[in-house]
C-alpha cells in the first residue's frame, strides 16, 4: 500500500510540474488624430499557456490638450469596461486623469468571462473561440495587429 502511495505522490508532482509554461506577448500601438488633437497610445499584455490565452492587461493612455475630450475618454473608458464587465464578467478596469492624459488600466481574465455569453452576443467573435469557449492566442494577436499593433 505504501509503495502504491508513494508512486502516487511521485506521479502527482511530476503532472503538475508538467504544466504549460506561461508566456507573455506584448502588442503595442500608437495612433494620432490630429484633427481632434489627441494621441492613444496603448499596450496590451497577452498571458497563454500554449495556444490558449489566460487574460490581457491592456494599458491605454490618452493624451490631449483638451479637458473636454480628456473628460469624454474617461467617460468613454470607464463606461465601455464597465459594460463589458456587468454584461460577460473577468473585466477590472481603473481610469485616472491627470497632467493632459487619461489612463486606462484593464485585466481581462477569460478564465472568470462568460465566453459563450460573450459569442452569442458577439457573432464576430467566434473566430477567436475554440470549440472549449476558450481565447486562442494567434486570432488575438491577429486582431490587435489589424489594429496597427506591433506584437513581439
Amino acid at each position: 500500500m505504501k509503495k502504491y502511495l508513494g508512486i502516487l505522490v511521485i506521479a502527482l508532482i511530476l503532472l503538475t510540474g508538467c504544466g504549460e509554461k506561461e508566456t507573455i506577448k506584448i502588442c503595442k500601438s500608437t495612433n494620432e488624430d490630429t484633427i481632434n488633437g489627441y494621441r492613444l497610445d496603448a499596450e496590451y499584455k497577452i498571458y497563454s499557456k500554449g495556444d490558449i490565452v489566460e487574460k490581457v492587461e491592456i494599458k491605454e493612455v490618452v493624451i490631449s490638450e483638451s479637458q473636454e475630450l480628456l473628460d469624454y475618454f474617461e467617460a468613454y473608458l470607464q463606461n465601455t469596461y464597465s459594460s463589458i464587465n456587468e454584461a460577460f464578467g473577468g473585466y477590472e478596469n481603473k481610469v485616472t486623469k491627470e497632467n493632459l492624459k487619461v489612463t486606462s488600466n484593464t485585466t481581462i481574465n477569460y478564465n472568470e468571462m462568460d465566453i459563450a455569453k460573450f459569442v452569442k452576443e458577439n457573432k464576430e467573435s467566434k473566430n477567436f473561440i475554440n470549440n472549449d469557449n476558450k481565447v486562442l492566442l494567434e486570432s488575438l494577436i491577429n486582431s490587435y495587429e489589424k489594429l496597427g499593433a506591433i506584437c513581439k
